[in-house]
């Protein structure tokens, strides 16, 4: 039986990578403005 520690660890790093490809996908479909592309993709 896993311990809670654990099981709570797992389930924030697979929220997390949940939040960051979601956010990657709407940044690619709605921010393709010029200041957004020069500030994150270029740094």
């Amino acid at each position: 039986m896993p311990d809670k520690s654990s099981t709570t660890k797992h389930f924030i790093t697979k929220f997390s990578i949940t939040v960051v490809v979601a956010l990657h996908f709407n940044w690619h479909n709605c921010g393709h403005k010029e200041e957004i592309s020069t500030g994150l993709g270029m740094s």
